[in-house]
């Protein structure tokens, strides 16, 4: 069985969906420092690459929307609207992913860095975890 790590200090790769939802669960953790690493210069992943911001080549096209129904990429604690539809427009899901990154940065200031245009090329474990 493998050991068992209670971390003080993470470090997320990325800003899109599972990384907002990683930072969010270690957040939620009293006491765990997180540091977010993001290539780009917003929050969002794919679905913000269409922001006049973005760095990247945007993969998302005109009336492009979600193939799966909201319920399935909402955060429990960030619920979306009631009378959201099911499957969602691009630029829908880029401001919802745009403010929960927001709320994080306000609920978790003290306990949480993030740092825009990064680029990580190597991570090595270290004595606490990884690095």
């Amino acid at each position: 069985m493998p050991k068992q790590v209670n971390p003080t200090e993470i470090a997320v790769i990325g800003f899109g969906v599972a990384g907002l939802a990683t930072a969010t669960r270690y957040q939620l953790a009293e006491g765990v420092k997180v540091t977010m690493y993001e290539r780009n210069t917003l929050a969002g992943g794919i679905w913000t690459s269409r922001h006049p911001d973005s760095i990247y080549e945007s993969a998302i096209y005109d009336n492009l929307s979600a193939n799966v129904p909201r319920q399935l990429i909402e955060y429990s604690h960030w619920p979306w609207p009631s009378d959201e539809p099911a499957f969602l427009s691009s630029e829908r899901l880029s401001k919802y992913m745009t403010s929960y990154f927001e709320v994080l940065q306000l609920r978790f200031r003290d306990a949480f860095e993030t740092k825009f245009n990064a680029t990580v090329t190597f991570v090595c474990r270290t004595n606490v975890g990884r690095k």
